[in-house]
């Protein structure tokens, strides 16, 4: 959070805008890291969905840290929607879960004034 308000705070500075209230810079900085969550999870998922059908049941460390990762956000809608033939559908509603969050955090930045450019990885 701190990196990401001295980010900012960089950005505002090169782009010419000053220094933002702190307040505000702290909202944008919450904004920015919750989307990079969101974004690691989206692409943790794809890399855990294409090593399942690569190396199925495979013991790598990278792997393993990868389904440590998503199965806290996967499990739960792995139990409401069952497997069909096989075939797990949860990723594709987690997709769409992180997709309507990030909407919502994209909203709440232009609804703070968030400049476009000045939060790192948004």
């Amino acid at each position: 959070l701190l990196l990401q308000m001295l980010a900012t705070t960089l950005l505002a500075l090169v782009g010419g805008y000053g220094i933002p209230n702190p307040f505000l810079m702290l909202a944008w900085a919450a904004i920015g890291t919750l989307n990079m969550v969101c974004s690691i999870y989206f692409f943790a998922i794809i890399v855990s969905i294409i090593l399942s059908w690569v190396a199925p049941g495979t013991y790598n460390p990278i792997a393993l840290l990868l389904r440590q990762l998503t199965e806290p956000v996967m499990s739960p809608l792995r139990r409401i929607i069952p497997p069909m033939g096989g075939l797990d559908l949860s990723p594709i509603f987690v997709f769409l879960l992180i997709n309507v969050i990030q909407i919502i955090l994209r909203n709440l930045a232009t609804g703070t004034g968030l400049r476009p450019g000045f939060i790192i990885g948004m």
